[in-house]
C-alpha cells in the first residue's frame, strides 16, 4: 500500500466536509423601468363603456413603482466546515512520518533476526525498514488529507441572473394586469337607490353589460348624471349617464307619431310630445319635437278654442239668468275668460252679445244698489256705529 492509497483510504473515511459560505451580492444596474407590486387586498377595477355597452374588468390591487433592472451576480465560497479535524490529521501525519524517518534511519544499526547470532534482533534490519516505511506512509497520508480537504474547499460557485428592484412609488392602487379576479359579483347603482346586481365576471375577469337593462324604465336619467360600478359590494368607479340617457331618448323619439300630433284630432293629440320634451330636454331629437309641437300648435289651438266654446255656450243663459250683482259675476267669469283667451275664437260673436248685455244688466244692477245702499244708510238708527251700519247694507244692497 503506497503513500496514496493510504491517503484516499484516509480521505475517504476521514476527510472534513466542505460547504458553501454565505453568499456575497454584486449588483450592477443595467435600466430603468416601472412594474407592478401586489399590495393589499384590494379590488381595482377598469371600466370601459362603449355606446350603450359597459365593460368591467376586476383586478387584484397593485402598486406602480420604478423599478432599476441589475446584473446580480452571487458569489459563495467553498469552505471547510470541520478545520479542527484537518490539523489533528496533520499532526498525526506528522508525527507518524518523523517516527518512520527515524526507525528507517535507525534500521541500519538493528542486528539480524538470527537466531543463532548472539546479537540476535527479532525485528532484523529488513523489518525495521518495512516499518519505518509503514509509518512514514500513514504520516503522508494522513498528511495529505489536509493537503486534500484545502484542495477541495478551494473554488467558489457563482450565479448571476436580472432581477428588478423597487423604488419610489408612483401610484398605489392600480390594476394587476396579470391577476384577474375571476366569479366577481358586479353591481350597479344610480343617485341613491339600492344597487342592482348584474353577473358575475368570467375567467378572464371581465363582463359587459348594457346599463338600461338593470335601471328602472320609470326612472328620470340625466345626461349629467353618474353610474356607479361595484365589485364585490366595493365601489370602484363611476361612469356618466350621457350614453344611457340618449339610448332612452332615442327610443321614446321612435315611439311617437308624429302625424297624430301635427294633424291633431283630439286636445290631448300631442301630450306625448310635451311628456317626451319634458323629460328629455337636453336630447338630440329635442329640437324636432319643438318643431313639431310648434306645427300642431294651430289645430290645438283650434280643437281646444272649441271644446271650450262647447262649455261657455251652455253658460250664457245662466250668466244672463242671474238676479244679483255677486252671482252675476260669478256666472259670467267663463265668458270673460273666453273672450281673453280665443279673442278670435268660433263663439267670439256670441259671447261678445251677450258680455254687452250682461254689462247692461250690471249697469243697472249697480245703480240699483246705490239706491237701495242710500235708503238703507238713512234708515239707520241715530246713535248706531256707522261702520256696522254701512257693512249690513252693503250686503243687504248686494244680495
Amino acid at each position: 500500500m503506497n503513500w496514496l492509497n493510504v491517503a484516499g483510504f484516509s480521505c475517504a473515511v476521514g476527510c472534513a466536509p466542505v460547504g458553501l459560505g454565505p453568499p456575497k451580492t454584486l449588483d450592477a444596474p443595467l435600466s430603468h423601468r416601472t412594474g407592478e407590486v401586489p399590495y393589499g387586498l384590494g379590488t381595482v377595477a377598469k371600466l370601459e363603456q362603449q355606446g350603450s355597452l359597459v365593460k368591467v374588468s376586476a383586478y387584484r390591487r397593485c402598486k406602480l413603482v420604478e423599478q432599476t433592472v441589475m446584473r446580480r451576480t452571487v458569489t459563495r465560497e467553498r469552505v471547510n466546515l470541520a478545520p479542527e479535524l484537518d490539523w489533528a490529521l496533520g499532526a498525526t501525519g506528522a508525527a507518524l512520518a518523523v517516527s518512520g524517518v527515524v526507525v528507517l534511519v535507525d534500521s541500519g544499526s538493528v542486528y539480524e533476526s538470527n537466531i543463532d547470532s548472539r546479537t540476535y534482533n527479532p525485528v532484523g534490519p529488513s523489518n525495521a525498514r518495512v516499518i519505518g516505511g509503514t509509518l512514514v506512509a500513514a504520516g503522508l497520508g494522513l498528511a495529505a488529507v489536509a493537503l486534500v480537504d484545502q484542495a477541495r474547499a478551494s473554488g467558489f460557485q457563482q450565479h448571476t441572473e436580472a432581477v428588478a428592484v423597487d423604488g419610489k412609488t408612483l401610484d398605489d392602487r392600480v390594476p394587476c394586469s396579470q391577476s384577474v379576479i375571476a366569479e366577481a359579483d358586479i353591481a350597479l347603482a344610480f343617485g341613491a337607490g339600492e344597487p342592482s346586481f348584474v353577473g358575475r365576471t368570467g375567467k378572464n375577469g371581465v363582463l359587459t353589460f348594457e346599463p338600461d337593462a338593470f335601471i328602472p324604465q320609470a326612472l328620470e336619467v340625466g345626461p349629467d348624471g353618474k353610474l356607479t360600478i361595484l365589485v364585490d359590494e366595493a365601489p370602484v368607479g363611476e361612469l356618466s349617464t350621457a350614453a344611457l340617457y340618449a339610448q332612452r331618448e332615442a327610443r321614446a323619439y321612435a315611439a311617437l307619431d308624429a302625424k297624430l300630433c301635427t294633424e291633431p284630432s283630439r286636445v290631448d293629440a300631442c301630450a306625448g310630445w310635451q311628456a317626451f320634451l319634458a323629460r328629455y330636454p337636453a336630447g338630440i331629437h329635442a329640437a324636432a319635437a319643438r318643431d313639431i309641437l310648434v306645427a300642431a300648435e294651430p289645430g290645438l289651438v283650434a280643437l281646444r278654442d272649441k271644446a271650450a266654446w262647447a262649455t261657455v255656450e251652455q253658460q250664457i243663459p245662466v250668466c244672463k239668468a242671474q238676479k244679483t250683482l255677486v252671482t252675476l259675476d260669478a256666472a259670467c267669469k267663463p265668458l270673460r275668460d273666453y273672450q281673453a283667451t280665443y279673442p278670435s275664437g268660433v263663439g267670439r260673436e256670441p259671447v261678445t252679445k251677450a258680455l254687452e248685455s250682461i254689462a247692461q244688466k250690471r249697469l243697472a244692477l249697480e245703480k240699483k244698489k246705490v239706491r237701495c245702499t242710500a235708503a238703507c244708510l238713512q234708515a239707520c238708527e241715530r246713535g248706531s256705529d256707522p261702520v256696522t251700519c254701512a257693512a249690513a247694507c252693503d250686503t243687504k244692497c248686494t244680495e
